[in-house]
């Protein structure tokens, strides 16, 4: 589980050689409005004073999946980033269930008040240090699976950035881009 990916548009391919991934959303950002209103409502029900949760803002991390879960890119994404956790700071990285968070885009504007920080009280209590995660990852999925009857799809939070030395960007072939550019159409 060494390597992360994290998928952005293809206009920031020059962004990421100059400034790397930064936190700052100095980049373009074409798909991140469900991304933003599931930031709002997780950080609006977040545990302040417990551990990690208290460490993070989902509207100031980073994004990723682990390269060995294999989780393809969505429909807007056109460049894979590559990272070796050994160039990030372990301190920042947190993993948390995709399943729940991305379930909550899908109902975030049909649930109740009540319901959205139940599943948010869900999402945080199944957050972990990756440490935490990487050492104890067959127990929690099986746990987590038990629970809600559905699989622990993790989601890689870094409360950091990355400097372009120690990012992979993986282009698209004309083709790829001639694919994307008829979906956007």
């Amino acid at each position: 589980m060494s390597k992360l990916i994290h998928y952005t548009e293809l206009l920031n391919k020059d962004s990421l050689k100059r400034r790397g991934l930064t936190r700052k959303h100095e980049y373009i950002k074409i798909s991140g409005k469900a991304t933003d209103d599931i930031n709002v409502i997780l950080n609006k029900y977040k545990p302040v004073n417990k551990y990690p949760s208290n460490l993070i803002n989902r509207e100031d991390c980073l994004f990723f999946t682990f390269k060995s879960d294999n989780v393809g890119p969505d429909c807007f994404r056109g460049l894979t980033v590559e990272v070796d956790m050994k160039d990030l700071d372990e301190n920042n990285l947190f993993v948390a269930p995709f399943t729940i968070s991305s379930y909550l885009g899908k109902v975030i504007n049909i649930e109740s008040a009540e319901s959205l920080q139940l599943y948010s009280r869900h999402y945080w209590g199944n957050c972990f240090p990756i440490a935490d995660y990487i050492n104890n990852k067959n127990y929690i999925q099986s746990v987590f699976e038990r629970l809600y009857n559905t699989f622990f799809i993790p989601e890689v939070l870094y409360m950091g950035e990355v400097e372009p030395s120690k990012l992979t960007v993986y282009v698209p072939t004309a083709k790829a881009v001639a694919n994307l550019i008829k979906r956007r159409v």
